[in-house]
């Protein structure tokens, strides 16, 4: 594990000194003893920001850029609807999930 140590600032009162783990499955949520539970989220996966997906998919301007958009999205999960006046409807289930072992 990974240790770091913060600082956190409390108004009117003594800054709070924690101590934060992280493992390479992700930060460690719950310890005790010799057991620990580490998050892993594909949000944290490089690449996945909310809004980069976003951003492309409100510059989409037709179907093309729509299409072209869609594999940008990461997270969330969503289903995304399409139409515009030129008759063109679509869907798309789209974002990422994990894949776990077992």
């Amino acid at each position: 594990m990974r240790v770091a140590r913060e600082s956190i600032a409390v108004r009117g009162a003594p800054a709070v000194q924690v101590e934060l783990k992280f493992t390479r499955h992700g930060p460690v949520l719950w310890e005790e003893g010799a057991r620990a539970l580490a998050l892993r989220w594909v949000g944290a996966e490089p690449g996945t920001a909310g809004y980069l997906g976003s951003l492309a998919l409100d510059r989409a301007r037709n179907w093309k850029e729509f299409e072209a958009a869609m594999p940008r999205w990461k997270v969330p999960s969503e289903n995304i609807v399409y139409a515009d006046r030129e008759g063109n409807i679509g869907e798309h289930s789209t974002g990422l999930a994990p894949l776990r072992k077992n």
